[in-house]
């Protein structure tokens, strides 16, 4: 999971977070507990990691991409691997000023769109900036088959409150219909928690689009994305300067695409998250029908 892979490994000793202008400890047993559902963004997230070889950061730019849509690496937005997308500045301004409002709990913010368009990265750089902006404490859960625990997450809320938080960030990459986050929202707030939650989804419909907390990740690459990809990627390596110009570029205006022709390594995993957007479009066609028979 996520805490295997990066820094704040369970058991290695003391985890703090970073609560206005204090740094707090969190209890052992209690980072334990939460941490089967979250990972907590401490400050050893904040460490950068340390100098290798050329090629030994070109390797974990390919590993970066690789598992980008199933886990964190917090040490790759210090390495500068991770592209940012035009929707990622929407979406920090719409956090900044979900954070500065009173009412930043009422609705959940939903990143929806393809796969392959960014979603997960975008997630968890929201997630990683806001721990370095060092304004509220913030909470990342990957995706995963089973729902997340709320009692943990209503826990860690409430320990954040009590240490001086006057709310949290939960940044949670399900990718599920917007309906999850209105309903572990609801469950949060009827708890008295003060929690803002982040969360992605597969594209929603049109005609559901331009409802004020989603934030669209579109499949297409913007003209001004597509000269920052190339700049991108000839930053990374200079083997794939060639790669990088806009006769290479502009045919594959899909970001997938982009990376799935110009990186190997990547594309078993690639298809893997094609192969989970049709299975979660069928269960999803599954719960309908036996809501309807019900209805019947």
């Amino acid at each position: 999971g996520l805490l295997s892979a990066e820094p704040g490994l369970i058991g290695t000793g003391e985890h703090r977070v970073r609560i206005g202008d204090q740094s707090v400890a969190i209890p052992a047993r209690q980072w334990n507990n939460w941490s089967r559902t979250l990972c907590i963004l401490d400050e050893s997230v904040l460490v950068p990691p340390a100098k290798v070889s050329k090629e030994g950061e070109y390797a974990e730019f390919r590993q970066f991409l690789s598992e980008s849509s199933v886990r964190a690496r917090w040490s790759a937005f210090h390495r500068g691997f991770a592209f940012r997308r035009q929707f990622e500045i929407r979406l920090m301004e719409l956090v900044t000023q979900r954070l500065s409002s009173r009412d930043q709990q009422r609705l959940p913010i939903v990143v929806h769109g393809a796969t392959g368009t960014g979603k997960s990265v975008a997630l968890a750089r929201l997630a990683f900036e806001l721990c370095r902006q060092s304004k509220v404490p913030v909470a990342f859960i990957e995706r995963k088959p089973r729902r997340p625990s709320y009692a943990d997450i209503e826990a860690y809320a409430r320990w954040a409150e009590d240490a001086g938080s006057t709310f949290m960030v939960l940044v949670w990459d399900g990718m599920l219909d917007s309906q999850e986050y209105f309903e572990m929202l609801g469950h949060l707030n009827s708890r008295g928690r003060k929690v803002l939650v982040v969360g992605s989804s597969y594209r929603i419909e049109e005609n559901q689009s331009n409802r004020k907390y989603l934030i669209e990740a579109p499949l297409s690459l913007s003209t001004e994305e597509l000269s920052a990809f190339s700049d991108y990627l000839r930053g990374v390596d200079v083997d794939l300067q060639k790669w990088a110009t806009p006769k290479h570029t502009r045919p594959d205006s899909s970001f997938l695409v982009a990376l799935y022709r110009l990186l190997p390594s990547t594309r078993s995993l690639l298809r893997q998250g094609v192969v989970g957007e049709v299975d979660t479009a069928e269960v999803e066609i599954q719960k309908l029908a036996e809501k309807i028979e019900i209805g019947n």
